[in-house]
């Protein structure tokens, strides 16, 4: 859609798609993805993506090849019916064109062993060239004395090899070679009297609201085709909180309530941050390169590309950890209140949010979704040892205590663990003291015992700070993620940008006396 710029509206964009795939008979292929598709089903679709910019020279190699004899005559008739009625120039390269398409071509270009020109003319021409001039067996049609001018492997030392540098050498002297080089000539004048402009350099672009516009909408449609991203997430999702909440059935109130409750937290910390990243990791690092290799094509700008996945992506990461969550809170039985779900939920969305991104500031970096699962996993799981539960930073190297700081599973698992115990209930005074625990039934006392324990007291224990810190992830990781992708897109300037620094260096370089 993005590549329709001369489309007036959203209408004829979509009478455009319909209509050539109608033509190349890809009714029955929309609803499935490219890999799934045929080889001849790839060729036909990557022809209609060409044909949808509707450009005016159009080079295709090789469009029969994977093709049956019906469907290749089909598609030469179509490029040739484009040719006429739409007044375009198709080069088309094949390498066994049959008889019958010989009779859609209006003018043939043959090139022979080593990449030297045999012939370019019409199909009368070549016959008396190959005929006349080149003394090649008689044959009926132009296909004879194009199989005549093969080689194969086996052939390339033989005499066959040098007939075809015979026509070749007597194609450079003949009359049509110096037909061809006066034309060239007439028509290089003609742009230079002109002073034509590089169309090349000139391009149109839709706004960004129709680029964004266009993005998300290709985005929802590969997910509706492709469910990993969508219904397999989703009962993967639930079948993991629904363990989750068996093992902490209404644990949350029995005599080792603390242990419980702070285990619960830590793990809904854990598979909303993994979770999130890891999907990130396995999508984004190719996504990126294709959106690299469509910016340079102008079809969008970097920054609607990246703003676009982010948007796709956000009702995966509410909806997911809404779902875990939901089902862990409930089935262990936690606080059991409006207000404390409610906050409960909103951080579980924060820490998700957060995951993913960090999992596109490893994509990011990465050129393929191994090597960003590769590097990735064991920085997060050093990350998570310093939650604050794993591993007491107390007697420690004091440099230790200092990567708490740049963990998210910490700034996660501290608010939970405040807004669970700062904000205690007499209940949990009473189960705690029934537990025979060390800890008092006052507010100070019981809330330093409960935070203290996993090192979280003192100027962390503000819920509001902590939820700052979090969103400073979000924000921070997402624009180094796309000031890394804009680097890789603009590779190229840099480099070129850095060696006229260099060469402006040398050039003002003067020796010492």
């Amino acid at each position: 859609m993005l590549r329709m710029v001369d489309a007036r509206n959203d209408e004829e964009r979509y009478q455009r798609v319909n209509s050539i795939v109608t033509q190349l008979h890809l009714k029955k292929c929309m609803g499935t993805m490219i890999k799934n598709l045929s080889g001849g089903e790839k060729k036909r679709l990557a022809l209609a993506s060409i044909l949808l910019t509707d450009p005016s020279i159009i080079l295709i190699d090789e469009p029969t090849s994977g093709l049956d004899a019906y469907l290749a005559m089909y598609v030469m008739k179509l490029i040739r019916s484009m040719a006429l009625n739409q007044n375009k120039t198709i080069i088309v390269v094949i390498h066994q064109p049959t008889a019958a398409m010989y009779d859609l071509i209006d003018t043939i270009y043959v090139l022979v062993q080593g990449g030297r020109q045999a012939f370019f003319g019409s199909k009368d021409e070549a016959i008396e060239f190959f005929t006349t001039e080149c003394h090649l067996s008689s044959t009926s049609s132009l296909d004879g004395f194009i199989e005549q001018l093969a080689v194969s492997s086996t052939e390339t030392m033989n005499h066959n090899n040098t007939s075809k540098q015979v026509v070749a050498d007597r194609y450079a002297k003949s009359k049509y070679m110096k037909s061809l080089e006066t034309t060239i000539e007439q028509q290089s004048q003609i742009i230079l009297n002109n002073d034509l402009t590089n169309t090349s350099t000139i391009k149109k672009y839709n706004n960004f609201l129709g680029q964004l516009k266009w993005l998300l909408w290709r985005s929802f449609l590969a997910d509706a085709r492709n469910p990993v991203r969508t219904t397999f997430v989703i009962i993967r999702t639930i079948l993991l909180a629904v363990i989750q909440g068996l093992l902490y059935f209404h644990l949350c109130g029995s005599g080792h309530f603390v242990q419980n409750v702070n285990a619960i937290n830590l793990s809904l910390v854990s598979i909303t941050i993994n979770t999130s990243a890891y999907m990130i990791l396995s999508t984004m690092p190719s996504n990126n390169i294709i959106g690299i290799r469509e910016n340079h094509r102008g079809m969008y700008s970097i920054f609607a590309y990246y703003l676009s996945t982010v948007l796709h992506d956000f009702p995966t990461f509410f909806i997911f950890p809404f779902l875990v969550s939901t089902i862990i809170y409930w089935m262990s039985g936690m606080d059991n209140s409006w207000s404390h779900y409610l906050l409960f939920i909103a951080i579980s969305i924060l820490s998700s949010n957060t995951g993913a991104a960090l999992g596109q500031l490893f994509a990011s970096f990465a050129s393929s979704s191994e090597i960003a699962v590769m590097t990735a996993v064991p920085l997060l799981q050093i990350l998570s040892v310093f939650s604050g539960f794993y591993l007491s930073l107390i007697n420690v190297p004091s440099i230790l205590p200092a990567v708490q700081y740049i963990s998210p599973y910490y700034y996660a698992y501290a608010t939970l663990l405040n807004m669970e115990w700062v904000s205690f209930t007499p209940d949990k005074i009473q189960q705690c003291d029934s537990s025979k625990r060390s800890f008092l039934s006052t507010r100070s006392s019981f809330c330093t015992g409960i935070l203290e324990h996993v090192n979280f007291y003192g100027h962390y224990t503000k819920i509001a700070f902590n939820i700052m810190i979090l969103l400073g992830f979000f924000i921070i990781c997402h624009i180094i993620s796309f000031f890394i992708i804009l680097c890789k897109a603009n590779r190229s300037r840099f480099h070129d940008f850095w060696l006229k620094i260099k060469q402006n260096h040398k050039s003002g370089y003067r020796p010492l006396p």
